[in-house]
């Protein structure tokens, strides 16, 4: 299989059919019904403005819990995940130890969307939190 870099000669398009391909496809969403609820230490809390617009980048911060949640080689976040009501946006792995379970990624919405984080404790069912979107239609332009 070729690189991601030697793909982009073949089109852009290309290339980012073949990320969305390769985006995981054991979800949380696969594998068991997230827990929910407002548990300080597990409940995944979602940073993000209540109102973009269209197509305009913006971050998303995902921590999870109130409270850090530790990351110990027994005791840890092994994943989180977001999803634009069900489109998965991003997945990103945690080691234990070296890694804090708070991530940022930088995301764009056509349309209003519920934001969903997963959390992916090593010892229970994922933890869902999520955060309503509002994209705001363009200001109409002046004559």
């Amino acid at each position: 299989m070729k690189t991601l870099g030697q793909m982009m000669g073949a089109g852009w398009m290309l290339a980012a059919a073949m990320a969305v391909l390769a985006f995981p496809v054991q979800t949380a969403q696969a594998a068991m019904e997230p827990m929910r609820g407002d548990d300080p230490k597990h409940t995944p809390v979602i940073t993000a403005p209540e109102t973009v617009k269209p197509g305009e980048p913006f971050q998303v911060t995902i921590a999870v819990g109130k409270t850090m949640h530790p990351s110990q080689t027994d005791h840890m976040i092994q994943w989180i995940e977001l999803f634009a009501d069900n489109v998965p946006l991003a997945h990103v792995t945690l080691s234990p130890v070296v890694t804090q379970p708070v991530v940022t990624v930088t995301v764009s919405l056509q349309q209003s969307a519920t934001l969903r984080a997963l959390a992916q404790p090593n010892h229970s069912a994922p933890w869902e939190g999520t955060k309503p979107i509002t994209v705001t239609p363009p200001a109409p332009s002046k004559p």
